[in-house]
This record gives structure tokens, C-alpha cells and sequence, in this order.
């Protein structure tokens, strides 16, 4: 009897691919919400608090905060950055090069106008908004190079490892399901 990894909710798959592809995306989705609300709270925390609790951080791991992404990057590269990490990872993690930038554009704008309505020295700004944007585009681009990418080099989806074959060795499989689109 094989020991095979199960997560509940899903059907069970004989050599694990579904299992596997379904770790993958909670992965994605964890990633992408986790840098989502890593974006909220720097474009709503109070000026200058956000930075400052980046570099007590990276002075606790003994970093120098001289020379770290948030002092040296402009506002507007920082922004660009984050919503073009953002629109790649929601776009290969939720496999939509549709809804995951018209979302992420209306996030960033619902985000700069939170900021001109609060009092907490923070102030909406078009251009950050045009960063948002080109930063989306740029995410966008980079999604459909990776997916171009990963279609050239395996036409009919990943190859998975799968135990069993001859004599208990691994085999490829590429099985149509895991296909990416």
C-alpha cells in the first residue's frame, strides 16, 4: 500500500498530480494575498511608519537599512514594483490576464482615494496611479511571457513525477489536467 498526500475536498488522484497542483495554488494564493495586504497597509499606514517598521526589521536580522528597497526606490518605482509582482502572481495563480488587472487598477485607485480622504498625513496622488498601472502592464507582459514560456517547452502541460512504473522507479507523466492555460 502507497502512502499518497490527500488534501480534503479534493478527489483523490493516483499519483498525486491534483494533490500537488492544488498545494501549488494555495501557495499562489497565499503569496498574492499576502503581498496585497503588504501593499494595503504600506499605502494606508501613517507617513514615514511603514518605512520605519521596515527598517526595525531589517536592523533586527542585522541588515543595513541604508541601502534597502524603501529609501533607495522612488515612491512611484516602489509602487510600479508591487503591482507588477502583484499582477504576475495573481495572474498565473488565478489564470486570468482579464480580471486580475482591471481588479488590481480598481484596487490601486480605490487605495489612492482612501488616501485623499484620510488625515493621517497621506495624500492620493494621480501619478501613483499611472505607476499602478504601467507597474499592472508590466506584470501583465512578464504572466504571458512565463505561460508563452512554459507552453514552448511542454506543449502538453508539466511533466509530474510519478512513483510506480518498473520496478518502483519514477516516471513521467503529463497528464492533460495539469495542463497550464
Amino acid at each position: 500500500m502507497t502512502a499518497s498526500l490527500h488534501l480534503p475536498g479534493l478527489p483523490r488522484s493516483r499519483n498525486g498530480a491534483m494533490a500537488l497542483k492544488a498545494a501549488q495554488q494555495a501557495c499562489g494564493f497565499a503569496l498574492f494575498f499576502g503581498l496585497l495586504a503588504f501593499v494595503t497597509l504600506g499605502t494606508l499606514s501613517p507617513s514615514g511608519w511603514f518605512g520605519s517598521m521596515i527598517d526595525r526589521v531589517l536592523l533586527s536580522f542585522g541588515l543595513d537599512t541604508h541601502w534597502n528597497a524603501v529609501t533607495v526606490w522612488s515612491d512611484k518605482q516602489q509602487h510600479m514594483a508591487a503591482y507588477a509582482g502583484l499582477c504576475l502572481l495573481g495572474t498565473l495563480t488565478l489564470r486570468s490576464f482579464v480580471f486580475v488587472p482591471l481588479g488590481l487598477f480598481a484596487f490601486g485607485g480605490s487605495l489612492e482615494l482612501l488616501q485623499a480622504a484620510m488625515q493621517w498625513g497621506r495624500q492620493g496622488d494621480p501619478l501613483d496611479l499611472a505607476a499602478n498601472t504601467l507597474g499592472i502592464g508590466v506584470g501583465a507582459l512578464a504572466a504571458g511571457a512565463v505561460v508563452l514560456l512554459l507552453r514552448t517547452m511542454w506543449p502538453m502541460g508539466l511533466p509530474v513525477l510519478r512513483a510506480g512504473g518498473a520496478k518502483g522507479r519514477f516516471s513521467r507523466a503529463t497528464p492533460t489536467a495539469d495542463r497550464v492555460t
